[in-house]
Formats: structure tokens, C-alpha cells, sequence
């Protein structure tokens, strides 16, 4: 069973292309920061947090989101995200080859085993990276998957897990969240096509009536 929730993530991962447009009810939460070129869609309003890290002389500081949905005891889905603006030279780095082993150590470092897929690709100009993996924690088995999208001017990431047996409410949640992870431009434009009138072909011009002698 758990084979089958993860091809069915794979799917959806593999054939998510843009324009994408979100629907974007009254409740959820667009969380689409100034200085980041993504923005995601939550049911609800996600918990933020502030994380600091030491690079050489230079302090870096992120805005991380999480967003948790339990079901039960064991059904639930976490998702967290962070996106900070890079520097020209920084994101020149993220080569295919950097990104994947990144997501390598992402995966490692929350489950403890190597992702049975990673993928990198180009698109729009974004340079995309996704893994998928399947183990489990504390014997609950887990399905995760990690992206990274580095812009022009920011480096975006995302990890998603879902956590015990199958829960269509759980599965819904996480899939509707990786479904609305895009560019801004991207959801702008699929918006503004959306919300266009559709214009119906008008009809054979009628001649009009014949004046009586």
C-alpha cells in the first residue's frame, strides 16, 4: 500500500507543469514572501519561525514556515518551508549535481536513508530539484519528499512528509499544498487567464428587414 501512495506522489510530482493556476479558497494561506520568487498555498495560516545559521564572519537568517495537519494518532502530514534571496554567485553554484546531493542530505538528515529518487531539471527559468523516498520512523512508516527551486534572485525549499497508513484527508492535503508551489509569475498568469470571460463567437450578422414598397 505504501508502494502504491508513493507512485501516485511520483505521478503528481512528475506531472505538475505550468501555467498552474491554485484555487485559492476563502480560508488558505498564500504565503508568497517579498524577497522570494515562490509562493505556496496552505489550508490554513502555517507556524513561522526565524532560523539563524553561521556562514564564515556572515550570519544568515531565514524564515521558516511549518504547516502540520493531524488526523488521528497516526495519520498526519508536515510540511516546511524556508526561501531566502541569493546572491548572483551563490545561486551560480547550484549545478544539477549540488542541488541533488543537497536534497540527498536533506533526506538523510530526516530519515536516516538516501531518497530512492532524485531528479533535476530547468524550467522556466527556475533550476528545479526533487527526491522522493519511502522508510520509517519510529516503525510508522513515512513518505517524503524534498524540492529546491533556486530563481534568478532567491533559493526556495520545501519538505513534505505523510506519516502513517493511508488517510485520503491527509493525501488530499499534502498533494493540494505540492500542487500550489509555483513561481508568482507563473500563478499570476494562470490567475489572470482564469479569471478572463470567455467570449463566445458572435453569430452571422442579420440583415436587416427589407423596407416594404
Amino acid at each position: 500500500m505504501t508502494l502504491l501512495r508513493y507512485a501516485r506522489l511520483a505521478l503528481l510530482l512528475g506531472s505538475v507543469t505550468f501555467p498552474y493556476a491554485p484555487a485559492v479558497a476563502a480560508e488558505d494561506f498564500v504565503y508568497a514572501p517579498q524577497d522570494c520568487e515562490m509562493q505556496v498555498t496552505f489550508p490554513e495560516k502555517p507556524f513561522f519561525q526565524t532560523k539563524c545559521t553561521q556562514a564564515g564572519d556572515k550570519e544568515i537568517c531565514s524564515e521558516i514556515v511549518n504547516f502540520t495537519k493531524v488526523i488521528d494518532a497516526t495519520a498526519s502530514t508536515n510540511i516546511r518551508v524556508s526561501c531566502y534571496k541569493g546572491d548572483a554567485d551563490e545561486l551560480k553554484n547550484y549545478s544539477p549535481e549540488v542541488m541533488k546531493e543537497t536534497l540527498k542530505q536533506m533526506t538523510l538528515q530526516s530519515l536516516n536513508v538516501e531518497p530512492q529518487d532524485v531528479r533535476a531539471s530547468e524550467e522556466g527559468g527556475f533550476k528545479k530539484a526533487l527526491s522522493l523516498a519511502i522508510a520509517s520512523r519510529n516503525d510508522i512508516p513515512v513518505i517524503y519528499t524534498a524540492q529546491i527551486w533556486i530563481g534568478k534572485t532567491s533559493i526556495f525549499t520545501i519538505e513534505s512528509e505523510m506519516l502513517g497508513p493511508q488517510n485520503e484527508e491527509v493525501e488530499k492535503a499534502f498533494a493540494t499544498i505540492l500542487r500550489n508551489t509555483l513561481p508568482k509569475e507563473e500563478a499570476a498568469k494562470a490567475a489572470k487567464a482564469t479569471s478572463q470571460p470567455d467570449l463566445k463567437p458572435e453569430g452571422p450578422a442579420k440583415s436587416a428587414p427589407s423596407a416594404k414598397p
